[in-house]
């Protein structure tokens, strides 16, 4: 108890542990666990999908998205299996749980674009294509997207 005597004893041993526990809060073990690449980490996940293996894409999307559970982009890629898989709602529903996650997710609209407007959700289809090319102003495929919100526009009713 000698530093309960001598106050400036105290104070630097009191620092000294300030530093410390910042120190271990720094490590990388503490800090949150999001990969530093989201395309290198989910890549062997697309070779898969694009290989045509889309089960097995699936398991793996799945599989990030319980280790990466505030990913967007692991939900854009469980979404992407479904669609293939002929299962829309579903697709659909992974696909606006990743523009939740990540509202910059530029893809993750238009998939959910694609898909509302194949279930002729036209309002819907014509905001996640117009956030989209917002997200995106320089898309290659930008004259098609805004074809595709014209159509959507024109099937509103009213």
């Amino acid at each position: 108890m000698i530093f309960a005597f001598n106050p400036k004893l105290r104070s630097s041993l009191l620092i000294s542990i300030t530093f410390i526990v910042a120190g271990f809060l720094s490590l990388p073990s503490f800090a949150a666990k999001q990969p530093p690449d989201w395309e290198k980490t989910l890549s062997s996940g697309y070779n898969q999908l694009t290989m045509g293996n889309t089960e097995q894409a699936l398991a793996f999307f799945r599989k990030q998205s319980l280790k990466y559970p505030s990913s967007g982009a692991c939900h854009l890629g469980i979404g992407k299996c479904l669609k293939r898989l002929s299962k829309f709602s579903e697709a659909k529903v992974e696909y606006r749980t990743a523009t939740e996650l990540e509202p910059t997710l530029a893809d993750a609209f238009y998939e959910l674009g694609t898909v509302c407007e194949g279930d002729q959700e036209w309002d819907n289809a014509s905001k996640a294509f117009s956030k989209f090319l917002e997200l995106k102003p320089d898309a290659g495929q930008r004259q098609a997207v805004v074809d595709r919100i014209r159509f959507c526009e024109s099937k509103k009713p009213g």
